[in-house]
């Protein structure tokens, strides 16, 4: 029954050290933040204007293309985008630019988890893989361009 008792009595005690330091805390801070009066928004227009622009919009690839990261065009203007499975793919308006007729294909394998991809000069696809480095990926065909920098690799 002591034991209880004594148990009890710490608790009280430290409760009260908490909730007073909980209070010192709160009341003695150095902040003192000052009261602004800010103007009323102003008119939308311009770009600022509400629009339905992207109400048509849809998404491409859904259901096909997992966690892309990142996008790039051709002048043909087939998309390539890089994919959490290691995979590039490269989506292809077939007919007449409607989402009904897009083709998703497996492009080229990279492996990893490619993070960014660009269009080279010549047009093949730069791909940045934080394991790999920089690579120069034709269909097919993967090189590596580079995979350290001032000796430190990536």
């Amino acid at each position: 029954m002591m034991g209880v008792k004594f148990g009890a009595a710490i608790l009280g005690v430290i409760c009260v050290v908490a909730g007073a330091g909980w209070n010192a805390l709160l009341t003695r801070s150095p902040l003192d933040p000052a009261h602004i009066d800010l103007p009323l928004p102003s008119e939308r227009v311009g770009v600022l204007a509400f629009n339905d622009k992207l109400r048509s919009a849809y998404k491409v690839g859904y259901g096909q293309v997992l966690g892309p990261e990142d996008l790039a065009v051709d002048s043909e203007g087939r998309l390539y985008t890089a994919c959490a499975d290691g995979w590039v793919k490269r989506v292809s308006f077939v007919n007449n630019d409607t989402h009904s007729s897009l083709q998703v294909e497996k492009w080229a394998y990279v492996g990893g988890r490619p993070l960014g991809v660009a269009l080279g000069l010549h047009g093949e696809l730069l791909v940045c893989d934080p394991d790999q480095g920089l690579l120069n990926v034709t269909q097919g065909n993967v090189q590596v361009l580079s995979n350290e920098a001032d000796g430190l690799r990536f």
